[in-house]
């Protein structure tokens, strides 16, 4: 590799970690979307109960 070539490599590399960076982003923010329904399903199911609440 010569030096002309870094910063295109560089760039390249760059792009490619934004990219990965914005999926992971995405994922995150699913799991998280994941985590609050749950959240908000055994909060607000009269269903479930807790230990004490146990007969």
């Amino acid at each position: 590799m010569d030096l002309q070539d870094y910063p295109s490599a560089i760039a390249q590399a760059t792009r490619a970690l934004n990219e990965l960076d914005a999926q992971l982003k995405a994922v995150k923010d699913c799991i998280e979307r994941i985590e609050i329904n749950a959240e908000y399903e055994v909060a607000f199911d009269s269903t479930l109960k807790n230990d004490t609440q146990r007969t």
